[in-house]
């Protein structure tokens, strides 16, 4: 998954959580190091400002792991 804003994949957490948010709003994926960006552009618009809507996402699909 890449960032709208610096097209670059952030990566997950060892818990498989993505480094960043999606915004409920815009319904954009952003890393953490784009977030001061990104509502700087979505308070631009009236009707989104000073609404933060940060949901986690997951990364990675969880796996059935046999031990052998």
């Amino acid at each position: 998954m890449n960032c709208v804003y610096c097209q670059k994949d952030p990566g997950a957490k060892e818990n498989g959580m993505w480094r960043g948010f999606r915004d409920a709003d815009t319904n954009q994926l952003v890393c953490w190091h784009c977030q001061k960006t990104h509502y700087r552009y979505k308070f631009q618009n009236k009707l989104l400002h000073g609404q933060f809507s940060e949901f986690p996402v997951m990364a990675l699909n969880p796996q059935l792991r046999l031990a052998l």
